[in-house]
This record gives structure tokens, C-alpha cells and sequence, in this order.
């Protein structure tokens, strides 16, 4: 409606701006409120700060990867446009995986003292976020004659505002959430948010007119990701309840994926896909055309590579040490991984419209089970701890 205030600002970044200020101003009120240790809130506001940047890339990352389902034909092409699942998917999982790989072990596990006020903060940025998209004509809803539609500039109809209806819901929870916050030290604000979210997101994807392709048959993306949010709901409300052990628990599974064995894993798998899937097999092709129903460079390329993935394996990753019978059954490793891609790309792609995402998706899924499978064949037992 107002995409520019004076001809001169955007009203977007400004409102989205306006949101996370008070947002922070909301958070640092509640820490003094609670006398919350300084170092450790100096150490979140810094964390939330590189979050909110991640997000925002992630965010325009996952619209341009919607941009792309709703047309392949264009390629994939960088957008300056958001979705608000991608920053929250982005922003989220950075602050977690920073929290439990340094803040925790440097200043102790004071997040959960935080978490009545986690839903606040979000929802009042959101919602201000809202405001932006209705004032720069963007997310709008299907067109409607109805006495609640609103004419953009740019259309000669009617559509449902539903940034103004998201915005108005949004400061709803965050009234609710920001009460129990202050007023009832409410641990399970989150759940509130989680479920109300969820399942107004899904509702609401049914009269949104911008139309953003589809992971899913039948589905927006925003819905598939509501289902995930909602069900993230449900278990919240046993997690909650199980905090210290979760937060265990996480910490492990974060430097299990973020570690330095794991790092090493996947630098060598890329490795010896490289040379032994791609590079030796496109050489040999040159020089063998036997036409099978196997891919023979491809077979010979593994078996040429062999030997030096498995030193890579056990010098490079995992620092063991060289065994006859390990470096033999290091091969039967490839068969798991062939039938756990094969499973998967076939489950993904009964749901899945996109090719390309079955495949990365069945790439990327085995990689913590191979992870084992190789560790177990490749190194020694009475190494690992």
C-alpha cells in the first residue's frame, strides 16, 4: 500500500527493523527483570544478532529455491524475497548449534531461563514484519469480494489482507505469551507458539494468492513446514518436561554432526566421490565402450580408488590403523550406501515432486549411518571410545 514512506524509505526493512528493535529492547528488559547473568545475556544478544543475519539469508535462500519449484524452466536464481520459515529454519538452528557447541560450556546452561520469553520476542518481530509485507503489497491473499478485501495499487480487484490478519494473530500470541512470561514464569510458552503458529500458518496457506510452488502434492511449502512446526509442538510439551536430559542430548547430537571426525568424513567423502565416482570413471569411459547394462568406468573407478579411500579413511578421518582384513571388507561399505540411496530416493519421491530434491535428499540422509558403518569396518575397536 506504502512501499515507500516520502518517497524515500522502504517501509518494509523499516518495519521489520522496528520489530527486532523492541524485540531486543523486550529481551534485555527481561534479563534485568530476572537479574539474568550479564556476560551470559552479552554472549546472547551477540549470538541473536548473527542469527537474525542468517536468517535473513536463509530465508531469501529458501523463497529462491520456491521460486524455482513453481518454475524450473527460469533455473535457479538468487531472490532479494524472504519466506518467513526459511530465516526462522536458518536463524534457529544456528543460535541452537552456537549455544551448545561454545555458550554452553562457557557460561553455563542458563538458556532454558530464557525460553517463557523466546515466543515473545519472535512474535512481535514477526508480526511487525507483517506489517512491512502488507505495506509493500507483498504475501497477499487470494482475490475476494468480500467486505474484508483490499485493493493493492498494483491490481484492479480485491484480495484478502493476510499479512494483517498473520500481524493481528501474531501480536495475539505475543500478548498471551509475553503475560505468562512476566506474570506466571510460563515454561510452555513455546508449546503455545508452536501449535497456535502452526496450525494458523496451515489454515491461512489456503487463502494466500502468491503461489510458491510445492514440496509436497497438495501442499504449500509453508504448510509442510506448519505440519513440522506443529508436531515440533506436540513433542515440546515431553521435552519441556525433560529439559536438562534434552539439553544433554542435544549437545551430543550437535557435536556428533559438528565435529571434527564428522568434518574430516565428509571432506574424504567428497573426495573419493570425486575421483573414484566422477573423474577416473569420466577418463576410463574414454577408453572403454563396452555397452552393458552396468556402468563399467563407473565399477572400475571405485575399484581403482579403493585403496586410497580406505588410507584416506583411516589416516585422514579416523586415525587408525592399517589392518588387511578391515582394508578387504572396507568396500562392503558402498553396499549399504547404495541401497540406503536407493530406499530413500524411491519413499521420496511417492511425496515429492522434485527430482533434484529426491536425490540430494537421499544423498544427504545416509551420510550419519554411513558415518558409523564406516568407523566400524575401518577402524579398530578397542580404538574407539
Amino acid at each position: 500500500m506504502y512501499p515507500k514512506l516520502f518517497n524515500l524509505i522502504n517501509t518494509f526493512p523499516l518495519c521489520i527493523l522496528i520489530g527486532i528493535l523492541l524485540s531486543f529492547y523486550l529481551f534485555n528488559h527481561y534479563a534485568k527483570k530476572n537479574n539474568f547473568d550479564k556476560k551470559f545475556h552479552n554472549y546472547l544478544t551477540n549470538t541473536a544478532i548473527s542469527s537474525i543475519v542468517i536468517g535473513f539469508i536463509c530465508a531469501m535462500l529458501f523463497q529462491s529455491f520456491y521460486n524455482y519449484l513453481e518454475d524450473p524452466s527460469e533455473g535457479f536464481k538468487f531472490s532479494m524475497s524472504m519466506t518467513f520459515y526459511g530465516g526462522l529454519i536458518g536463524g534457529v538452528g544456528y543460535f541452537i548449534a552456537s549455544y551448545y557447541l561454545y555458550g554452553k560450556k562457557k557460561y553455563g546452561a542458563h538458556l532454558l531461563s530464557y525460553l517463557p520469553i523466546i515466543p515473545s520476542l519472535i512474535t512481535l518481530a514477526h508480526g511487525f514484519g507483517r506489517i512491512g509485507c502488507f505495506m509493500g503489497g507483498c504475501c497477499y491473499g487470494e482475490r475476494t469480494n468480500s467486505i474484508w478485501g483490499v485493493q493493492f495499487p498494483y491490481a484492479p480487484y480485491k484480495v484478502y489482507p493476510t499479512q494483517l490478519f498473520e500481524a493481528i494473530f501474531l501480536f495475539i500470541i505475543f500478548g498471551i505469551t509475553c503475560f505468562l512470561a512476566y506474570k506466571k514464569k510460563f515454561n510452555y510458552n513455546l508449546t503455545i507458539y508452536l501449535l497456535g503458529y502452526g496450525i494458523f500458518r496451515f489454515l491461512i496457506e489456503y487463502i494466500r494468492g502468491d503461489h510458491r510452488g510445492s514440496l509436497i502434492p497438495g501442499l504449500t511449502p509453508s504448510q509442510f513446514w506448519s505440519i513440522i512446526l506443529f508436531i515440533i509442538g506436540i513433542c515440546s510439551i515431553f521435552l519441556i518436561r525433560k529439559k536438562e536430559q534434552i539439553g544433554d542430548f542435544i549437545t551430543k547430537t550437535i557435536e556428533f554432526f559438528l565435529g571434527k571426525e564428522m568434518f574430516r568424513f565428509l571432506i574424504a567423502g567428497a573426495i573419493n566421490t570425486l575421483m573414484g565416482g566422477i573423474l577416473i570413471p569420466f577418463i576410463l569411459s574414454k577408453f572403454i565402450r563396452l555397452d552393458f547394462i552396468i556402468d563399467i568406468p563407473l565399477i572400475l573407478g571405485y575399484l581403482c580408488w579403493f585403496t586410497f579411500a580406505y588410507f584416506i579413511q583411516i589416516k585422514f578421518v579416523f586415525n587408525s590403523t592399517f589392518e588387511w582384513k578391515r582394508f578387504w571388507a572396507y568396500p562392503l561399505s558402498q553396499i549399504p550406501n547404495l541401497l540406503l540411496n536407493l530406499g530413500f530416493k524411491y519413499i521420496f519421491s511417492l511425496f515429492i515432486n522434485s527430482n533434484f530434491i529426491t536425490y540430494v535428499l537421499a544423498a544427504l540422509l545416509p551420510i550419519p549411518i554411513m558415518f558409523f558403518i564406516v568407523r566400524f569396518i575401518v577402524k579398530n575397536n578397542k580404538e574407539i571410545k
